[in-house]
């Protein structure tokens, strides 16, 4: 079986976090802190929201960069990189996106980083600083094509979006949602 390595490095540090405050008898708290809580349906709400603008924003990206770099199999784009839309690969693209892909990437940048930098400093120092890591995460993007550098850009903005969300929500929920939906959906939506 071969496991994707990002999910368990950013499930690391949040898991650790978790266990130290677990023998500590402080499990709780450190749920809180990681954004491992359920919000009101406001912010699912604002998450569903911003999607529209946001898939706007892609689409703009996109259009910066030539069809043949964004089939290039070293550029994912979700489901646009199956060869068919049969169910079973369609299930699996969702199941991958949710689970291996968007829940570990908001546990980690949203519910860890960006939940300690919130707590250490203002909203907008902490979210932004959030958002340019996340950002570089996505940076490699731009060693296939240079090109690629408009969607990094977005993946900053949408980074400080999501954080805004779990900022105000304090909840990782309607980040997740918002992130999940974008990843199965703007590949379709966007003709990628």
């Amino acid at each position: 079986m071969n496991i994707p390595l990002a999910p368990v490095l950013f499930g690391l540090l949040p898991l650790g976090h978790l266990l130290r405050r677990w023998r500590n008898g402080d499990a709780g708290k450190a749920l809180d802190e990681l954004g491992l809580r359920v919000c009101s349906r406001q912010y699912l709400g604002w998450s569903l929201g911003l999607l529209v603008p946001f898939t706007v924003l892609f689409w703009g990206a996109v259009q910066f960069v030539p069809p043949a770099v964004i089939r290039d199999p070293n550029v994912s784009v979700a489901l646009s990189s199956t060869t068919h839309l049969s169910l079973a690969a369609v299930s699996s693209t969702v199941l991958y996106q949710v689970v291996l892909v968007t829940f570990p990437e908001e546990l980690f940048f949203r519910g860890y980083l960006g939940g300690f930098l919130l707590r250490r400093y203002r909203f907008v120092v902490g979210n932004t600083v959030q958002a340019l890591v996340f950002g570089l995460f996505h940076s490699p993007l731009v060693l296939v094509d240079r090109r690629l550098g408009a969607l990094v850009v977005v993946q900053v903005l949408v980074g400080w979006l999501l954080g805004w969300l779990r900022y105000r929500s304090e909840s990782i929920l309607p980040g997740w949602v918002m992130h999940a939906l974008s990843n199965v959906l703007l590949p379709v939506l966007t003709g990628l």
